[in-house]
């Protein structure tokens, strides 16, 4: 996690308008494997001594991030710039 930070501020001292974005998990029709990996995560936050494992982890579908990117580049704001905790 301390090389993540470290490269985020890298970035953002060399490209002052740079925005990075924080998907937990995309998921796309090609990817069949995030399809799966999805699934056990929607199963597992209904079972409760387990739910709190996946509390950070919501899966975003690859379209729904696009959108996301195109809206920010239009000068909108957006939840996926903001890192998020637990």
């Amino acid at each position: 996690m301390d090389a993540k930070l470290a490269a985020e501020e890298l970035i953002h001292q060399e490209v002052a308008e740079a925005v990075i974005f924080y998907p937990s998990l995309l998921v796309g029709q090609e990817r069949t494997g995030t399809i799966l990996f999805s699934k056990c995560i929607y199963f597992f936050k209904k079972i409760p001594f387990l739910k709190n494992l996946f509390i950070g982890y919501d899966p975003v579908p690859v379209a729904e991030m696009a959108q996301e990117i195109v809206h920010v580049l239009e000068g909108g704001n957006s939840i996926y710039t903001h890192r998020r905790t637990r």
